[in-house]
């Protein structure tokens, strides 16, 4: 994940990545809720983030 982010910040220069994590909760109910209300099947895989501060560092 941090290559990705590398890469995007040495091809987009000047510019700011914003992103939105969930919880294991949170993300299991979109599972449940909204991919099928968007019926989108083809999910194999997602990720949860449980403690921000000690998953993300600066």
């Amino acid at each position: 994940m941090q290559a990705l982010v590398q890469a995007m910040a040495d091809v987009f220069s000047g510019s700011v990545l914003v992103f939105d994590a969930a919880n294991e909760k949170a993300v299991k109910l979109m599972l449940k809720t909204w991919l099928k209300d968007a019926e989108i099947k083809d999910v194999g895989a997602y990720f949860a983030i449980s403690a921000a501060t000690r998953e993300i560092n600066a």
